[in-house]
């Protein structure tokens, strides 16, 4: 999944996109024919690709095939990575966690930085 947010506005995410791919036991490959429609469709309505969000069966951690291949380069662009494959447990009143994720953040020297998501990500109700 991506999270996208206005252009102009960097601190914000705003709409989430799910894009058409092939998966498997070992893991996922997004579309070559929906990537430039992607593309071309934020730069149309002046978007940008703030965070890529994805799942690993466990531990939340980035494995080096997300760590070569992110969806994009810049630095300060975030990965988020879910773990149990999404499965959340009972949060009692339903309130989402980001208690077992784990973020990581590009830095300027193309390197993956964990960085806490409670401090790091706002979720709005």
């Amino acid at each position: 999944m991506f999270w996208t947010g206005p252009l102009d506005d960097v601190e914000t995410v705003d709409d989430l996109v799910h894009p058409r791919h092939v998966s498997g036991r070992g893991g996922y490959e997004i579309d070559r024919d929906w990537l430039p429609a992607f593309w071309l469709d934020l730069y149309t309505r002046q978007r940008a690709l703030r965070v890529q969000v994805h799942t690993h069966p466990a531990e939340a951690f980035h494995s080096g095939v997300d760590d070569a291949y992110p969806a994009v380069h810049t630095p300060g662009f975030l990965s988020l990575v879910v773990p149990d494959f999404g499965v959340v447990p009972d949060f009692g009143a339903g309130a989402p966690s980001l208690e077992r994720t784990a973020l990581f953040e590009r830095d300027e020297r193309g390197r993956w930085i964990r960085r806490d998501p409670r401090v790091m990500l706002e979720l709005a109700a």
